[in-house]
């Protein structure tokens, strides 16, 4: 077992999970707080543990990667997209371009944040992929 398999199994122990996003470690408690010393752990082992975790990297995880910058760079919360972007919902998106993702993000976000309160009904999440016709911009 190499010495980052043996990390996330220590973690796992205090019941943490750890999971990669893009170029982000993250780490998630299951309650409470994560110890000081097992975060400390993981930032001096970052590397090995991205690397670890990237040989288990799924397409779904690639796509939620995609749709995470998506967000990002149309000022949607992340949280959002780890609400809505689950693997049962991400199994049709494999052969989806950048453009296609941001349609789906900005209907399936737009609704969630519709029914939470946090968007006016008839607002947009991203106005500016409302109109995109389906097949995204051809180069």
């Amino acid at each position: 077992m190499s010495s980052a398999a043996r990390i996330i199994e220590t973690l796992a122990q205090h019941g943490v999970t750890c999971r990669r996003e893009g170029e982000r470690l993250m780490l998630k408690p299951a309650a409470g707080t994560i110890p000081a010393d097992l975060i400390e752990l993981a930032r001096q082992h970052k590397a090995e543990l991205m690397a670890e975790l990237s040989q288990g990297e799924t397409q779904t995880d690639r796509v939620r990667a995609r749709l995470l910058l998506i967000a990002e760079a149309n000022g949607i919360d992340a949280e959002i997209v780890r609400a809505i972007a689950t693997d049962e919902a991400l199994r049709f998106s494999r052969d989806l371009n950048d453009t296609q993702l941001a349609r789906w993000l900005n209907i399936v976000g737009t609704r969630w944040m519709t029914e939470r309160g946090m968007l006016k009904p008839g607002c947009w999440a991203i106005p500016s992929v409302a109109h995109l016709p389906p097949g995204g911009v051809q180069p």
